[in-house]
């Protein structure tokens, strides 16, 4: 058997301090491969041993919501162009349809860059 210990975060195969609690070998081995996959090892109400997804910081989240925005706004970009190209070269096979689509795509880069990042979940908009 193998002892957890909430208060040193560590686990004991021998001399556990008093307040330890007992867990099986799998159990320990499943937290292990938890760990090692980046989740954190933490105790749950009772001082057993839970794996859980470490939290994000606010920055980390901030960075995230960046990139993805310019993900966005970069392949909203590449199909404004193409739709353009083929308003520009009379391409198109439904004029009307390809300036309604324009527009609805140029919209969406707009929403997309005037997001505010004040808040930690975003509501995205939705592709046209």
């Amino acid at each position: 058997m193998i002892f957890y210990n909430a208060k040193t975060k560590g686990f004991y195969d021998e001399n556990p301090p008093i307040d330890s609690v007992e867990i099986s070998i799998k159990k320990w081995n499943d937290l292990l491969k938890k760990q090692a996959n980046g989740f954190q090892i933490v105790a749950d109400e009772n001082g057993f041993p839970v794996a859980v997804e470490p939290k994000q910081s606010k920055d980390e989240i901030l960075q995230q919501n960046k990139l993805k925005q310019k993900e966005l706004i970069d392949d909203a970009t590449l199909k404004i162009n193409m739709l353009q190209d083929e308003i520009d070269l009379n391409m198109q096979e439904d004029a009307k349809k390809t300036e309604v689509l324009l527009k609805q795509w140029k919209m969406y880069r707009v929403t997309l860059n005037n997001i505010s990042f004040s808040f930690d979940e975003i509501n995205w908009p939705e592709k046209p």
